[in-house]
């Protein structure tokens, strides 16, 4: 019983820390957010067809390697047609499946190093760099799908149809859903199975087979980038220092999984390695980056949360060797101390607030299917899926030229107080949302910023 009200407690604590930031803000909290929002209810409301158009402003091709993610929200939307509120519950889900998935796979090392796990899942840092189970983004699946994965790895026989089926199963979700984790995913099959080969080489071809059939049923989304990127398409310029770690990931808990590094090691058992040389190698991506300025294979802002799960867990075995019960509560609260002040403290950005959500509300309700706005590039982001309308232009995610010099023209045209209607009828805009007002007689305010073609 004690066991299930620690896990109940544990469970708690993820589900506070993941909703602490929506406690004074009820919409989402980052752009990505806003945007996969957006892509699952067009995927929903095309009759699950993946969209042609780039979903916000309906111009170049829609290009997206997280269609997986996608269609998850986009079932969402489907059996429960949310408001833009509801989301952050999701949020809260997925924090409650990555603590016991981890608890789950952790197991295998007894039930006081899964509790610690689990715990130390619960509290892991969020923040706008390298998201967190404070967000709505795709690389939180890695610490739900990654650890039930190492579970049939390390503790299944894959020589049974149903084990391997599942491995092969949640390795092309994950290709699907969000590659970066899927390749660190495939990185620990690859280290495990070679060190199994010489030991067991029906596990390591049956490990290989796995990974490649999910390569080869999901190489479909990826060739368009390779083929016009190549090599470029694999590099992902983005920093995060190195030595910011241990104050991101906590003092303590990165003391503990430098001790459980050492015993990991020292233990010398196959799975166990396996993780140390995960562990060892999402370390050397970041330290190749922060002397370079390009991560390879893993985006380098991807790489911290699945790099905490393996922490997470090495920590927690360190932790579970500690028999005196009333030290082990002293190092986990001071744990939870340390990382309820980190969470408090942590500033986010807000894209909208409360009236400007209310106006798009009213564009919903009150224009066209059809119509086209204009509006602050990056308040656009949350205008299409809450007015679900197209817009001229939206804030990209990196500096493409293009879409930078309409974000201009749209700020200016703003600034200028609408007067440019030749503008307007060159890009078939009918809505303008206008916080400093508009001035031009062929725009009508029908409520506060909110002006419509008369």
């Amino acid at each position: 019983m004690n066991k299930k009200i620690a896990l109940a407690a544990i469970l708690a604590i993820a589900i506070t820390v993941s909703f602490l930031p929506h406690f004074s803000y009820p919409f989402p909290l980052h752009v990505d957010e806003w945007f996969h929002i957006a892509v699952g209810k067009q995927i929903a409301a095309n009759n699950f067809l993946p969209p042609q158009l780039e979903v916000f402003t309906g111009i170049e091709t829609f290009t997206s390697q997280e269609l997986g993610w996608h269609y998850l929200l986009a079932i969402f939307v489907f059996l429960f047609n949310p408001d833009i509120f509801a989301w952050q519950f999701l949020t809260l889900l997925m924090a409650v499946l990555a603590v016991l998935s981890v608890y789950f796979f952790a197991k295998r090392w007894g039930e006081k190093t899964a509790l610690i796990a689990a715990f130390l899942t619960a509290l892991l840092p969020s923040n706008v760099t390298i998201g967190g189970l404070s967000f709505l983004v795709p690389i939180n699946l890695s610490l739900i799908i990654i650890p039930i994965a190492l579970h049939f790895l390390f503790d299944t026989e894959l020589k049974q149809k149903k084990n391997f089926l599942t491995l092969c199963g949640l390795n092309f979700f994950l290709l699907l859903a969000h590659p970066p984790s899927a390749v660190i995913l495939l990185l620990v099959e690859l280290f495990y199975s070679l060190l199994l080969i010489k030991e067991k080489k029906q596990k390591t071809f049956l490990i290989w087979s796995a990974g490649s059939i999910a390569l080869l049923l999901s190489i479909w989304n990826y060739l368009p980038a390779l083929t016009q990127k190549g090599i470029e398409a694999l590099s992902f310029p983005f920093w995060y220092y190195l030595s910011e770690i241990p104050f991101v990931y906590g003092i303590i808990p990165t003391i503990f999984f430098v001790i459980g590094f050492y015993l990991f090691f020292k233990e010398g058992k196959k799975e166990e390695l396996a993780i140390i040389c995960i562990a060892t190698f999402l370390i050397a991506d970041i330290v190749f980056f922060s002397n370079t300025g390009i991560g390879i294979i893993v985006p380098y802002q991807r790489a911290f949360i699945p790099l905490m799960l393996f922490m997470g867990i090495i920590a927690a075995n360190a932790l579970a060797k500690i028999k005196n019960w009333k030290i082990l509560g002293i190092i986990l609260f001071a744990i939870l101390a340390m990382a309820a002040y980190s969470h408090i403290t942590t500033q986010y950005y807000h894209v909208i607030e409360q009236k400007d959500y209310e106006a798009f509300e009213w564009i919903k309700e009150n224009t066209p299917k059809d119509a086209i706005a204009v509006l602050d590039p990056w308040k656009a982001r949350a205008f299409v899926p809450i007015a679900e309308r197209k817009v001229f232009t939206v804030t990209p995610f990196g500096p493409i030229p293009e879409q930078l010099e309409k974000n201009s023209e749209a700020v200016s045209f703003l600034e200028n107080k609408c007067t440019d209607t030749n503008f307007m009828e060159q890009n078939s805009i009918t809505v303008a949302y206008a916080e400093n007002g508009c001035e031009n007689p062929a725009l009508e305010e029908k409520i506060e910023n909110v002006y419509i073609v008369r």
